[in-house]
């Protein structure tokens, strides 16, 4: 199973991109392995809106990059805007991912991954 590494820092405004590693000590990745459905979705947090995902092969079958795009916070309804005006983002969540190799595309293999867990930043002054 696949499981990712290291202190996870995502950011939530939209349009900015974030990376995470995930690890496999059975050496499953190859160039065909990508995130199934392109998307991320925190299991934590139902105002988060699925993150786009994709991979990068980095040579090695032990470990990949995932590329995650910020779709940002959900559009919150009137009574949810009148329950909690401030609205703070959630500090952290869990990200779900899968990964499946296509090497054969006839017989796709899924790649299990762990939950993530992330904290989140919302830097809207960095480059996107």
């Amino acid at each position: 199973m696949g499981a990712s590494t290291g202190g996870m820092a995502v950011n939530l405004n939209t349009g900015k991109k974030s990376l995470l590693v995930v690890n496999d000590p059975e050496g499953r990745f190859t160039r065909k392995t990508k995130v199934d459905g392109n998307k991320a979705v925190d299991v934590d947090n139902s105002g988060i809106d699925d993150f786009q995902a994709t991979t990068h092969w980095v040579q090695d079958p032990r470990r990949i990059v995932v590329r995650l795009k910020s779709n940002g916070p959900r559009a919150r309804s009137a009574a949810e805007e009148a329950a909690d005006p401030a609205n703070p983002l959630p500090p952290t969540g869990t990200l779900s991912i899968t990964l499946i190799d296509t090497t054969t595309p006839s017989t796709p293999v899924t790649i299990p991954v762990n939950p993530i867990p992330v904290t989140y930043v919302d830097d809207d002054d960095s480059i996107p």
